[in-house]
């Protein structure tokens, strides 16, 4: 009898089943017909108790759902209610779905945690269209988190303005005038997704916004995260924050931290409800200029900057200044800045001296200073040298002009002397690649002479270069009179000619006649004071020429350029040019002297022997017979004019070119190897060949031999 009742139930129950009551896995014959009970009731209802019904359930209700669906989707969910906890379980986890509940809990009530979570998933899982265009990314969240973050938005959108507000300065943010409820609202709501995602989408989306991770978060999964997810949470919310204080004008991520942006948005804010009065006191105290001529959003503009600059590190306003060209290191300054704190205040100072300076830009180039040339604080120092310059007097006026360097002329009117001042100044601020683009425009070296790794030092000599040719175009008129070819020369070498003619104009013959040896000239005694002073300042022209200029000279002098070395560098020219520039002016001289020119042929030559002539003329008889030995040669029986002559002819030897003096060693059958470094050994063949020792003129008779006597 119970076989024959059991086989009768497993029929019903293969029937409820197959109606879709899936009365096996629920496995117990009163809840399978408490089941059907139930549903007989749904299937009476109306089809608005019907809806009711199924939006208590927590199902997703819609116009468009047909009354069939709406008792298929509560079946289910009835079926849910109905079945023992491993079924359960098994269901759960087919859809991805936690198992986990309180251990302490009651098996009833896993069973109802178990079955909402079913059902919830079911909900979200039909609605997930309506979700996903609220912005609650279903996938990335889970469908229990999805609902949870559901019912977060629909509580955020009923809050009040208040409410809303109040949320906004809980978590830390200062009031801001352009942040609107909805605004706000929008990131409650991004906030709730982060609170829910799963640790692999919280990192994901750390990531993805820049938000750095713990080490120990990166390297571990997901139980780190979660000790983490407060902190994450708010660092995405401030970088939220960040990108939209970089739309309103504030460097946010260069501000080292979110304690300074915070406090520049708060006071920035604070502004905006400044009546004008109270607006402009704060502009003016900051130091800004022409507070009454500007509007109120330029002025908030330019406090907003400040107020910036005052709270961003070190580092960052160190390349605001690098960005606007601001030199890091003042000229002139004895020490730099040590703490942080210093250095801090002293680029804040430069950078508000630049804003200043941008701000009067058409009252500092009305004083002709010109602002894309230097740098603010070089501006800044320029005019108020220049106020200083206006408040003198015209004595005191001239006194800063010649203590400049500047010439002294003869009538010095006083806008004269203010503009001409005003270029010295301005040069003197300029860095070096402007003063170099300056001396370039005048034709002005720009190499140091001797090289200088100090900045300063190169700049410092620009500046006088550029000074000197301003004296020099002062001075032209006079330097031409002069006889000075300041086209010629240039304006630096200009300088040096005209400085070597005042020096030589206030010498006495005497000392006309040291200057002259001193230079390698030959001197003559019995030259007029006039004729030294005219050869002197001639030869200080030619040796402070181009060299294209001195082949000028030689063609207006019709002098012979024939025996200029071929190939020969610039130099090699240039002292080839003179000394035949040289040779023709003092060949007269050389001749008077007696120097044998036709086997000379060179100024440096004839010098040379003229020089040595006359040292010569001036020894005794002993420093004669003494130089000849040294030669080699013997003096013994020469007396003193022979030992001159001789040493005379030495010393042409020594100074006549090369070839000739070879043709002199192949005449005399000496050997020479050729080589202009052994000319000396040349000469010494030369002359010993020459000048054999000379034989005695008294000889003595032989003695004579005696007689043998006779036998």
């Amino acid at each position: 009898m119970q076989l024959v009742e059991q086989l009768l139930i497993n029929e019903q129950m293969k029937r409820w089943d197959a109606a879709g009551y899936q009365a096996f896995r629920i496995g117990n014959v009163n809840r399978v017909i408490q089941a059907i009970a139930q549903f007989g009731q749904w299937q009476r209802m109306s089809n608005a108790e019907l809806r009711k019904t199924y939006a208590d359930a927590g199902m997703p209700h819609s116009d468009v759902v047909d009354r069939e669906e709406v008792l298929k989707t509560l079946k289910t969910v009835l079926v849910w209610e109905m079945m023992p906890l491993d079924e359960l379980e098994s269901d759960c986890l087919e859809r991805k779905l936690s198992i986990d509940v309180d251990s302490a809990s009651s098996t009833d009530h896993k069973r109802l945690e178990l079955a909402h979570r079913l059902r919830v998933d079911m909900s979200v899982n039909m609605d997930k269209e309506m979700y996903e265009s609220k912005g609650i990314p279903v996938e990335a969240l889970g469908t229990l988190a999805a609902s949870y973050v559901f019912e977060q938005f629909r509580r955020i959108e009923e809050a009040e303005e208040e409410e809303v507000h109040e949320w906004y300065k809980a978590a830390g943010f200062p009031k801001e005038r352009g942040m609107k409820r909805n605004d706000i609202a929008e990131l409650w709501k991004q906030v709730s997704i982060w609170s829910c995602l799963p640790p692999r989408e919280l990192r994901s989306k750390c990531e993805h916004r820049g938000v750095s991770l713990p080490s120990a978060a990166r390297a571990a999964g997901g139980d780190l995260l979660e000790e983490q997810r407060e902190n994450l949470v708010y660092e995405l919310l401030l970088a939220e924050r960040m990108d939209a204080w970089e739309a309103r004008g504030f460097p946010a991520r260069r501000m080292g931290g979110p304690e300074p942006i915070l406090n520049a948005v708060a006071q920035y804010e604070s502004f905006l409800d400044y009546d004008e009065e109270k607006l402009q006191k704060v502009y003016t105290d900051v130091g800004l200029p022409n507070a009454e001529a500007t509007d109120r959003s330029r002025t908030l503009e330019l406090l907003k900057q400040i107020l910036i600059w005052e709270l961003m590190p070190e580092k960052e306003l160190a390349r605001e200044c690098e960005e606007r060209r601001i030199p890091a290191s003042d000229r002139g300054r004895d020490k730099a800045p040590e703490s942080e704190e210093e250095r801090h205040a002293d680029l804040l100072q430069k950078l508000k001296v630049d804003l200043r300076v941008n701000l009067n830009k058409s009252w500092y180039e009305a004083k002709g200073i010109p602002m894309a040339r230097l740098d603010s604080m070089r501006v800044l120092q320029v005019a108020d040298q220049l106020d200083a310059f206006q408040s003198m007097g015209n004595e005191q006026l001239k006194t800063e002009y010649l203590q400049a360097g500047l010439p002294r002329e003869a009538v010095l009117e006083r806008s004269f002397l203010l503009d001409t001042l005003r270029k010295v100044v301005i040069w003197e601020a300029m860095p070096l690649q402007e003063l170099q683009r300056d001396c370039l425009e005048r034709k002005l070296p720009i190499h140091a002479a001797t090289p200088s790794n100090s900045q300063r030092d190169k700049e410092s000599e620009l500046v006088r270069r550029l000074i000197i040719d301003l004296c020099v175009d002062l001075q032209r008129s006079a330097y031409e009179q002069q006889g000075i070819p300041v086209d010629r020369l240039g304006t630096l070498q200009t300088a040096r000619v005209a400085a070597q003619f005042d020096k030589l104009e206030v010498m006495n013959i005497q000392k006309l006649l040291d200057t002259q040896e001193e230079m390698g000239l030959p001197v003559v005694n019995s030259t007029t004071r006039e004729e030294l002073l005219a050869r002197l300042q001639l030869v200080t022209v030619w040796e402070a020429l181009p060299v294209v200029e001195l082949r000028v000279e030689c063609n207006d002098r019709t002098v012979s350029t024939v025996g200029q070395p071929i190939g020969a560098g610039e130099e090699e020219e240039r002292e080839f040019l003179q000394d035949v520039l040289k040779l023709d002016l003092f060949m007269p001289t050389f001749r008077m002297l007696g120097l044998p020119m036709q086997q000379l042929k060179t100024f440096r030559g004839a010098a040379k022997v003229s020089r040595e002539w006359t040292k010569i003329d001036a020894m005794s008889d002993a420093e004669l017979a003494r130089r000849y030995a040294d030669l080699g040669l013997s003096p013994q029986y020469l007396i003193a004019r022979e030992l001159r002559e001789r040493l005379k002819k030495v010393a042409v030897f020594i100074e006549m070119p090369s070839r000739d003096l070879q043709q002199e060693c192949i005449a005399k059958r000496v050997f020479f190897y050729g080589h202009e470094s052994e000319r000396h050994v040349m000469v010494r063949r030369l002359v010993a060949t020459l000048w054999p020792p000379k034989p005695n003129p008294f000889p003595q008779p032989p003695p004579q031999q005696q007689q043998p006597p006779p036998f």
